[in-house]
């Protein structure tokens, strides 16, 4: 005591005046990786995510407990954590974020792009449909006929009843054909298009014909498979094929004598006859491979796929050098023929991402016109009809008022002086509507009398030809 004081500490402190908090954590007994908090007399244990009580030993299940996934998710416990598996079109930890599907869009002609849940849908402005916007409605103002109220034209098609017949037919828009444009007959690529259709059968003879354009070096035309494959692709502007059936270790492969990259249209056509597949570009030799072996064709259930892959497949042909570029085509496939049958790529069983119908053809293609002239709006893809003489309407059907000159006898008074021609003169006059005007005038003199007996001689304009005043329809 040294004469002064003792300082009797209360439990959990020590020291001359007992200012010192014992350390409890030194022996702490935490588990899990948890942190050990030092209060008086005791410590506490502060858990990790995912574990709980006095010492962190129970182990506890987020998903329960915390319920963190959003939008539908399916929440999957870990030994720290909890995994999200998000519903279509969400991401993030907790699947809370919409991801916007508009961006990359393809909505055509100034359409408006919706986003909605792992998709989007296009908002078209006046005259335009289709799941992309890309279908002009009417085109022009089609006359409708009775015959016309009870059609079936689909997919933006129009009607049309040719004069002077019963029966009507359905103009198409581009890349659909068909007698009702039920059927899509050509499409267009673009960046990460692809076209998915249920699996080629490789034990019989399969023939693929291909007719398309590009002026893209670079880009998948068709692949099936998984190790063993078929993959045919543009690869430095020329067609490059891959085949493997499983007898050797490594594909065979091989490419076209010529170059497709130039815009113009190119048919390619491929034949597999079980372990042999022959290449036929255009007017070329025919190429062949032959993957000879145990192994007699190509056996896989996986789909078929034209234009491009999927994205959960495109990294693992990459990596297996089944193709040299995983990029999707960009150009045209202006038809698809497999085992000599017309590919329809508006078909139920088959999955179109990102393609549009048609090739970019002539506006004029299909075009209404009937007493006129198809003028093509290649900047609007769009037309306008420049009717014939004595026609009029947005597609020349409607007769127009005739326009003539006629010729009569009569004296010419003069507007100056009321003095009249001496004579009969030969006029001509323009007889129509109010647009039915001179189009041309010739001059002539002739020979006046007043009622003075005064005579003189007077230069008249005499109606040559006639004609309607210009007008753009």
């Amino acid at each position: 005591m040294n004469g002064r004081f003792h300082c009797t500490c209360q439990p959990g402190f020590e020291g001359h005046r007992c200012e010192i908090n014992i350390d409890d954590c030194v022996n702490h007994e935490c588990q899990n990786g948890a942190t050990c908090m030092d209060v008086v007399q005791d410590y506490v244990c502060k858990c990790p995510l995912g574990y709980s009580g006095k010492h962190c030993e129970n182990s506890v299940n987020l998903c329960n407990e915390l319920q963190p996934c959003r939008n539908g998710a399916k929440c999957t416990p870990t030994r720290q954590d909890y995994v999200c598996e998000c519903s279509l079109g969400f991401n993030d930890k907790n699947c809370s974020t919409n991801i916007n599907d508009c961006i990359g869009n393809i909505c055509q002609n100034g359409a408006h792009c919706i986003d909605g849940l792992g998709e989007y849908s296009c908002e078209c402005g006046m005259s335009f449909t289709g799941k992309y916007c890309e279908i002009k409605t009417t085109m022009r103002d089609a006359p409708q006929s009775s015959v016309c109220q009870n059609s079936n034209c689909q997919n933006g098609a129009v009607c049309f009843q040719l004069p002077g017949s019963s029966e009507y037919e359905c103009r198409c828009a581009a890349g659909y054909e068909g007698k009702k444009c039920e059927k899509l007959g050509s499409v267009t690529f673009h960046t990460d298009s692809y076209v998915q259709s249920p699996s080629l059968d490789f034990s019989q003879l399969v023939n693929i014909t291909i007719v398309f354009s590009t002026e893209s070096d670079k880009g998948v035309l068709l692949y099936q498979g998984t190790t063993a494959h078929i993959a045919a692709e543009v690869f430095r502007g020329r067609v490059r094929v891959s085949f493997h059936l499983g007898n050797f270790p490594i594909a065979s492969t091989m490419f076209s004598y010529k170059t497709v990259n130039d815009d113009k249209i190119h048919t390619l056509q491929i034949i597999v006859n079980l372990k042999n597949l022959t290449m036929m570009l255009d007017d070329a030799s025919p190429q062949s491979i032959v993957d000879d072996g145990d192994i007699r064709y190509l056996e896989s259930i996986s789909n078929f796929y034209l234009g491009g892959l999927h994205g959960d497949i495109r990294s693992r042909v990459l990596e297996q050098w089944q193709v040299r570029y995983r990029d999707s085509f960009k150009g045209c496939y202006r038809a698809v023929y497999v085992n000599n049958r017309k590919f329809d790529f508006s078909d139920a069983q088959l999955s179109n991402h990102k393609v549009l119908p048609g090739c970019g053809e002539d506006p004029c293609m299909n075009n209404l016109c009937v007493n006129g002239r198809c003028v093509p709006e290649k900047e609007t893809m769009d037309y306008t009809c420049r009717c014939s003489d004595g026609w009029t309407g947005s597609v020349c059907d409607e007769s127009e008022p005739t326009c003539r000159s006629e010729v009569y006898k009569d004296h010419y008074v003069d507007p100056d002086t009321g003095c009249r021609s001496k004579g009969k003169v030969k006029l001509k006059r323009c007889v129509g509507d109010e647009s039915c005007v001179p189009r041309s005038m010739r001059k002539k003199n002739i020979k006046m009398r007043c009622d003075d007996n005064r005579i003189y001689m007077k230069e008249i304009g005499i109606v040559r030809k006639c004609s309607r005043s210009k007008r753009r329809h």
